[in-house]
């Protein structure tokens, strides 16, 4: 049986096909595996180095929100292209790969990497982009599904410091679609408080519930650390 290295060794890119070589996984779960990829233009011959990471193409096995993905533009990492092959019940979504930033260097953290004290020191125009990201869903009438802060990548300047203005991406689109056509699957982790039922549908208020959770916890974090003092405005 070919390995899913060989298998994929190409993608479509609106116009012309692409060479891929996937080079390591970098996460994986039920719904998808991510792999760190080199993509590059058919025709061109590669040099004998090893060659480096330059896109993620993500394995899917479920249904996924490509349409929602494209959509969020400037927000969401940006698409390539796919690879499907007859007979294979899944396909490779070709995208960004949104490398950490280094000391010198800048790069893109989860939320959640970002730390509480970064994100509450920062708080006001995180919440702002991340209203923008919603009122573009609500306009475009998708949901995600799963705003947490682990599928929220802010971008650094370097290691210690935020890039200037703040820029914030969503990832992670496995349970996004359509308002009244996307559902929850029915084995989510409850433990994040996510709103509606499992496997009810995501009703188009429910991104903005979990950006307002994640926002009133830092509120919580910042005001605990504050000695009362570090009121914030509620931006939503």
């Amino acid at each position: 049986m070919p390995s899913i290295f060989t298998t994929f060794e190409s993608y479509d890119h609106p116009g012309r096909e692409y060479g891929l070589h996937l080079l390591s996984p970098l996460t994986s779960n039920v719904f998808c595996t991510a792999f760190g990829a080199y993509g590059y233009k058919t025709g061109v011959t590669l040099s004998g180095s090893p060659l480096e990471l330059n896109c993620v193409a993500k394995l899917v096995y479920h249904q996924y929100g490509v349409g929602v993905q494209k959509a969020l533009e400037t927000f969401a990492p940006k698409l390539y292209g796919w690879s499907h092959k007859p007979g294979i019940d899944t396909c490779v979504y070709i995208m960004d790969y949104l490398c950490p930033p280094s000391w010198n260097s800048e790069g893109w953290l989860t939320l959640t990497a970002l730390g509480l004290d970064g994100a509450a020191m920062n708080l006001a125009p995180i919440c702002r982009v991340l209203r923008e990201i919603v009122d573009r869903l609500i306009k475009l009438k998708f949901v995600h599904g799963d705003l947490c802060p682990d599928h929220l990548m802010i971008k650094m300047k370097n290691s210690m410091a935020l890039a200037e203005p703040v820029q914030i991406k969503v990832v992670d689109f496995k349970w996004a679609g359509e308002v009244g056509s996307a559902c929850y699957p029915a084995d989510r982790n409850e433990d994040l408080g996510y709103p509606g039922e499992p496997a009810g549908l995501i009703e188009w208020d429910h991104d903005l519930f979990m950006i307002e959770k994640w926002q009133k916890s830092m509120e919580a974090y910042k005001y605990r650390n504050t000695g009362g003092t570090g009121g914030i405005q509620h931006l939503f």
